[in-house]
């Protein structure tokens, strides 16, 4: 009877020792968890212990579980909810960070926006008619009357400039004639051994004409000039596009607006996960 009662309470102490080292092996690994959370996502330029992660969480669940305290499993159930409404709470504060970025960079595009609108009207009131025979136009110095004509004097000039450019000079800007009303101007660079030749008109917001050197080679006279008068075609469309880019930039502002200072809508949770 004493050695049966001895062979009981040896397995009593076998259970009892185990179930020690098992919470001793998983709260181990919680706190190695713990350091490596801060080696991969820590700031080593604070003195600050951020949260732990969900790996960590875990490990201190199972460690409860290995110790069989109900206690610690109330207290990792605790920590994980604690731990979720924190991160809640910091995102919030990153959205608010966010939202007033997001508020400036609006304002500054809707402002930009309506001085370009201002420079299309501004444009359009000093733009000529070019279409059809009311056609004209100016290059170095000399007024043609036909487009073919002009679009080979323009060619002609703008590759005599690239071949500035490919003796040494890397970017070359020359005002070639006008066109409607405003100077025809060009940009001619070099980059990574390729020739680039951008075509505007000074006064008329727009994109560019831009093309290789071999493109321009292979260009038609009259399609370049069409190409320039197109330029002043759109302006209206130009200008249409601006307009709905604005009403749309404003409904995005006044909903940032609206957000901005916002509480955080789990609050109260997050104090009770304190407490």
């Amino acid at each position: 009877l004493r050695q049966g009662n001895l062979n009981g309470e040896v397995r009593v102490y076998r259970h009892v020792v185990r179930q020690s080292f098992d919470g001793y092996l998983w709260q181990t690994l919680e706190r190695k968890s713990r350091f490596i959370a801060q080696v991969m996502r820590g700031r080593l330029d604070v003195r600050e212990i951020e949260d732990i992660g969900d790996a960590t969480l875990s490990y201190t669940e199972v460690k409860a579980l290995a110790t069989g305290n109900p206690l610690l499993m109330d207290k990792a159930r605790a920590d994980a909810e604690l731990t979720r409404l924190e991160r809640a709470e910091r995102a919030h504060h990153r959205t608010q960070d966010s939202l007033r970025y997001t508020v400036t960079r609006l304002q500054a595009r809707i402002a930009g926006l309506d001085s370009l609108t201002r420079d299309i009207d501004a444009a359009v009131a000093r733009r000529r008619d070019t279409r059809a025979d009311a056609f004209t136009m100016r290059v170095d110095g000399v007024v043609f009357a036909k487009r073919a004509e002009a679009g080979r004097r323009l060619k002609r000039i703008l590759q005599e400039r690239a071949g500035l450019v490919g003796q040494g000079e890397r970017r070359h800007q020359v005002r070639l004639g006008e066109l409607g009303g405003f100077e025809v101007t060009a940009e001619i660079v070099r980059v990574l051994g390729t020739i680039e030749v951008s075509l505007g008109l000074d006064g008329a917001p727009g994109p560019d004409i831009r093309m290789t050197f071999a493109d321009l080679s292979g260009t038609d006279p009259a399609g370049l000039v069409i190409r320039l008068e197109n330029r002043l075609a759109r302006l209206e469309d130009h200008r249409a596009d601006a307009v709905a880019e604005i009403g749309r930039l404003r409904a995005e502002l006044t909903h940032a607006n609206d957000s901005i200072g916002q509480a955080f809508p789990q609050a109260s949770l997050l104090a009770s996960a304190r407490d």
